[in-house]
């Protein structure tokens, strides 16, 4: 080979750098792919990613409740816990040396992401953390999560009370689905104390008075406007009275709100109460006898946690002018927050 010195070197050289400098294809795609890549990365950091861990990482519920997510992925969130401590729901809570499984999903939408926190506003604030999926563990995701403050709860704290049999399912089915680990799922799911799921035939009824009375819908909500001391709503075409000595109280602040002088709940009910086990349909029309029954038994459970009783008292049928038939299709009604039934207890392995 030969080595060239001097002026003979820099012509060489002059020459070799013209010819890369003649390269204007490969230059304008570099520019591009580097263009891509500062897009890319400004866009994920304009992302909203969401850090599931109770019954929203089951499609079923995510479905139901009109949340749109996409990118699904199995994540952990080091240094906190779950709990069913409080209410047999699924909690989040800071925990030193611990680890919460679940699903990092990214919201399609702002909008969707701003309905999704009116939909779960409650006592839990929302925090950004990082967190790893099982596909990237050295890669961190910024992610929101829902955190309960202001409890200290310990480690072994008994449950307040048990959870539901379907909740826990929904849960461990979307946590399977999406290959979080199974020992995680058993051990700290599905061995919590449950409520086993009623079925048909032995769903609770609200107990009825020795007359229920047929009344036009304009007398059913007439009579709502005049009454401070109970409250009604309605269970398919039936009028339930629920009488009320402190309006403070979490489930006659609800029905106050959301169902007192409203229509059929029956739809709404399902749209919130995800239960595997009830036929799915798609709209309000398509309610069956047994979707409305079964509605009524998540109502009465609800309302006895809340030391709440009610009374089937009035028919509503159609304004014909006479006690006729007919049924009565009633309004949008609010999210009901739910909470558990007060029957018997399982507790896994016993």
């Amino acid at each position: 080979f030969s080595i060239y010195t001097g002026p003979e070197s820099e012509t060489r050289v002059s020459s070799k750098r013209r010819s890369v400098a003649l390269q204007p294809d490969a230059l304008t795609q570099l520019q591009a792919d580097v263009a891509q890549k500062v897009q890319t990365k400004k866009n994920d950091s304009d992302a909203i990613y969401y850090f599931g861990t109770g019954p929203i990482v089951n499609p079923l519920v995510r479905k139901r409740r009109g949340v749109k997510m996409s990118g699904e992925r199995a994540a952990i969130l080091s240094e906190y816990r779950i709990t069913f401590a409080v209410g047999g729901i699924a909690n989040v809570v800071p925990g030193r040396g611990c680890e919460v499984h679940g699903v990092v999903m990214k919201f399609d939408t702002k909008e969707g992401w701003e309905e999704y926190k009116k939909m779960n506003a409650g006592n839990d604030d929302i925090r950004p953390v990082d967190v790893y999926t099982y596909a990237d563990p050295d890669t961190p995701i910024r992610a929101y999560v829902f955190v309960m403050e202001g409890k200290d709860i310990d480690k072994d704290a008994p449950m307040e009370q048990p959870a539901e049999e379907r909740y826990l399912r929904l849960i461990a089915d979307g946590l399977k689905l999406h290959g979080v680990d199974e020992d995680y799922i058993e051990f700290t799911i599905m061995s919590n104390e449950y409520v086993p799921s009623r079925k048909p035939g032995d769903y609770h009824k609200f107990p009825s008075k020795s007359k229920v009375r047929k009344i036009t819908r304009s007398k059913y909500e007439a009579i709502c406007r005049d009454v401070t001391d109970k409250y009604y709503f309605v269970l398919g075409d039936i009028v339930c009275e629920m009488p009320v000595s402190n309006p403070e109280n979490p489930g006659a602040k609800w029905i106050r709100g959301q169902c007192h002088g409203k229509g059929d709940m029956s739809w709404i009910i399902y749209k919130i109460r995800i239960d595997p086990d009830i036929p799915e349909i798609e709209c309000r029309e398509d309610l069956t006898p047994q979707h409305i029954e079964w509605a009524e038994s998540m109502t009465y459970e609800y309302l006895s946690k809340c030391n709440l009783s009610a009374t089937k008292c009035y028919q509503i049928v159609e304004s014909s002018g006479q006690d006729g038939g007919g049924g009565a299709n009633g309004g949008i009604l609010a999210i009901l927050c739910c909470r558990g039934s007060s029957v018997q207890v399982v507790q896994k392995g016993a």
